[in-house]
Order: structure tokens, then sequence, then C-alpha cells
């Protein structure tokens, strides 16, 4: 299925109202909120189309970026008293 249908977008559309339709119907379809895990999966999979299309990048992850450690502040010691 389309991405156009899925989301409900058929005119020129942008990336902010392909974020802002996804928004709408998360909050409709979220499992967390009574709806069905296949159906939210299948919009999540429309805006990322969605994105990659109108963006023209191959492949998109969704907003987290690399999962990159990093490094720890050295922890200070306590003097001994």
């Amino acid at each position: 299925m389309d991405w156009r249908s899925i989301l409900d977008l058929h005119d020129i559309v942008t990336v902010d109202d392909v974020i802002a339709r996804h928004r709408l119907l998360a909050k409709k379809h979220h499992p967390d909120l009574g709806g069905q895990v296949d159906v939210m999966q299948e919009i999540n999979a429309a805006k990322v189309a969605a994105i990659n299309e109108l963006t023209g990048k191959a492949e998109l992850s969704f907003g987290f970026g690399p999962m990159v450690r990093q490094p720890r502040k050295p922890r200070r010691h306590r003097r001994k008293r």
C-alpha cells in the first residue's frame, strides 16, 4: 500500500505535513491507547517511506541518530581524612 493512502495525504506535502499526520494517527491508533500493533507498524513504515521520498534519502532512522556512547567524566575521589 502507498504511503499517501495510509497517511491520507494526497496533495503536495512537506515533511512537516507527514510528521503532523503521523502524530495525529499515532494518537488514534497507538497500541497503548487501544489500537492495534499492525496498524501502528503500517503507519510508522508509511512515515519513514514518505520522509525518505520527500528528502531523497535512502534510509531514515527514527530520529535517534547513531548510538554513540559518550565518554564518562572521570570520577572525583574523596580525599581520606
